[in-house]
């Protein structure tokens, strides 16, 4: 159940993700703006809020991160599992008090984001945290709502 439970929650986990920013290189006029590359980053700082909510055990925060239909697919998986909980906070308290939550941690804290793809309103990212000693690779899929993005089930 642990490895389930630590795939469940795991778009949870990027607290050491990198979002690097890069400086523009001193011309006369700053390059324009890559919208994909803006895509990308918007994605992988979503990412990254979540993560870092999700770490803090801010869950109402790390919950604005997921769309609807994440909510409520995590929600059902957690009940199927005999985890009472009605909404998305109450699922990651609830996931948080069992022992998945150290394995949750270490991935949290060795998360590194390896690729971020986007294609129009929608976007893939995938990432690797250790987790047990085990380096696991997983793609989270993100969908743009209301000019932002959030994390959505399936990958």
């Amino acid at each position: 159940m642990l490895p389930r439970l630590v795939r469940l929650a795991a778009p949870v986990l990027a607290l050491g993700l990198l979002a690097g920013c890069s400086g523009g290189g001193g011309g006369d006029a700053p390059p324009a703006p890559d919208a994909s590359a803006q895509a990308r980053d918007a994605v992988t700082a979503t990412f990254t809020a979540y993560s870092q909510a999700l770490l803090r055990r801010d869950f109402t925060t790390a919950c604005l991160s997921l769309t609807d239909d994440a909510k409520k697919a995590l929600v059902a998986d957690l009940n199927q599992r005999n985890i009472p909980a009605q909404t998305c906070e109450q699922s990651y308290a609830a996931l948080y008090a069992t022992d998945a939550a150290t394995a949750l941690d270490e991935q949290g804290r060795t998360i590194t984001v390896t690729d971020v793809k986007v294609d129009g309103a929608s976007a893939s990212l995938t990432y690797s945290g250790s987790v047990k000693g085990k380096q696991l690779t997983q793609t989270l899929r993100a969908v743009q709502v209301a000019g932002g993005w959030q994390i959505a089930p399936g990958a």
